[in-house]
């Protein structure tokens, strides 16, 4: 097998290279799709004038699509913008019916009160279940209907707002009060568990405390207090119920009433008006997205020529079919291409070294030189064949002419047609072929290689002039 030569099977085509050699051509393609864009338009003009009813239906179908778009888009702006008007408006509503919402952080009416609850020692566990239930009842109970309309609110969650339950578990000790005391009388433990608990400085003493503690605030003083007064007759009844399940002592402390800056409600206000001048912001954007849709006119269709939307369009098809066209054509041509055009397309069709590409000037011929010394040290006899024309390889010969005695350089001319080049061939020698770039092909220099291959001569490489 020629070693000089690459099986079409091995032959790699780049991606690159063939964008590169299509895109050298863009002058050409860009002509072609422009006369691709006037043939297509041109056709459908003509097709037009002589079946006008074909394209006006097809024009008429575009127009109901367009139509259909804009009903459905706009229907779509239309629900979002109602459903976005109905929840502002339901927060509104709360915003002027809500007291939390309304009232001055810097002035808010304020009723508290504490429950105490104690267990003795190993009874942690009833302690916390007892102020649980203390808190989940005082939250959800029957009694809030009642309270609601006691205090004039709309509703049980608005009075909710109002109310606070939150659960505490507070160290306990006193040397005055025995484990047994801890479950005697009702009165006597009330009477022993004193507000002012300190903490101990052992746990060996310590009982189990927990404080829930009862707040209520409202649009003034009166509101607040009779909240809390719900609260606690409430807590009395869940207190008394609790006795026959659990043993613990309660005391209920007494009620304290006061004005007081609440910063929470101060954030929580500006947070929810924060919130609704968002939802105002995206509905009047979906308004504004609704007003601004156009509603598509139906084409004003002549006798004698279609609307300019379509013969844009077949325009446009036209031109990317043109392109299309062009660059499958360059491709092809690419793919078959039998002319020199570079060394890089000769690569990939043969394995020879690239010499150098001659030009004139001495540099090029320096070049030349150095590379033939290179790839052939040993080479005594250098033979310059190829069919770039006996002009150019006596040129090149001068030009690299060696000055030593040790080797010489000849031409042999063109070995396809010349029996007297062929003659010149010997085991002796080391060949350099010569090729023209742009008119020497492809399927010359395989004849080339395979005659030097079959005289037994060796390749040095390939000069390209």
């Amino acid at each position: 097998m020629n070693p000089y030569l690459i099986s079409d099977e091995d032959r790699e085509l780049s991606v690159k290279e063939v964008l590169s050699f299509i895109l050298k051509h863009w002058k050409v393609l860009l002509i072609l799709g422009i006369v691709g864009a006037f043939l297509a338009a041109g056709a459908k003009e003509v097709m037009y004038v002589r079946n006008p009813s074909v394209i006006r239906d097809l024009e008429e179908t575009e127009a109901e699509e367009a139509l259909k778009e804009y009903h459905a888009e706009s229907e779509l702006y239309s629900n979002s913008a109602k459903k976005m008007g109905t929840l502002l408006g339901a927060e509104n509503e709360y915003l002027k019916s809500s007291v939390l919402m309304t009232i001055d952080p810097y002035h808010v009416p304020t009723a508290s009160t504490e429950i105490l609850i104690g267990t003795g020692k190993g009874e942690r566990t009833t302690a916390a279940l007892v102020a649980d239930e203390y808190k989940r009842g005082l939250l959800q109970g029957d009694y809030l209907e009642s309270l609601r309309r006691q205090t004039s609110l709309e509703s049980v969650s608005l009075m909710l707002e109002l109310m606070e339950v939150t659960v505490k578990e507070i160290p306990y000790t006193t040397d005055s009060v025995s484990e047994s005391e801890l479950v005697g009388s009702q009165s006597e433990l009330n009477a022993k568990l004193d507000v002012s608990v300190s903490i101990p400085e052992s746990t060996s003493d310590a009982r189990n405390i927990y404080k829930v503690t009862l707040s209520a605030i409202g649009e003034d003083q009166k509101q607040a207090d009779t909240i809390l007064d719900g609260m606690i007759k409430e807590a009395e009844k869940i207190g008394k119920d609790l006795k026959g399940k659990y043993r613990f002592t309660v005391q209920v402390k007494d009620k304290k009433s006061s004005i007081k800056i609440n910063r929470n409600i101060q954030q929580l206000q500006k947070d929810y008006l924060n919130s609704i001048t968002a939802l105002s912001s995206v509905k009047n954007s979906l308004d504004t997205s609704q007003t601004s849709l156009q509603k598509p006119s139906t084409a004003d269709l002549s006798e004698n020529s279609l609307s300019k939307k379509t013969l844009v369009k077949y325009a446009g098809i036209g031109f990317v079919v043109g392109i299309f066209l062009a660059a499958s054509f360059y491709l092809l041509r690419y793919i078959n291409n039998d002319v020199l055009w570079s060394y890089e397309d000769l690569s990939m069709r043969f394995r020879l070294q690239n010499i150098g590409l001659y030009d004139g000037s001495d540099d090029s011929a320096d070049m030349i030189d150095a590379n033939i010394h290179n790839y052939s040290p040993d080479a005594r006899r250098i033979l310059l064949i190829g069919t770039a024309g006996e002009d150019e390889l006596n040129r090149i010969k001068e030009k690299i002419q060696p000055g030593d005695s040790t080797r010489t350089i000849e031409t042999c001319g063109d070995i396809l047609t010349s029996a007297e080049a062929r003659h010149k061939l010997s085991k002796e020698a080391t060949a350099v072929l010569v090729e023209k770039k742009g008119s020497s092909r492809y399927h010359n220099i395989e004849q080339e290689i395979e005659i030097l291959y079959n005289a037994h001569l060796n390749v040095a490489g390939i000069i390209i002039c």
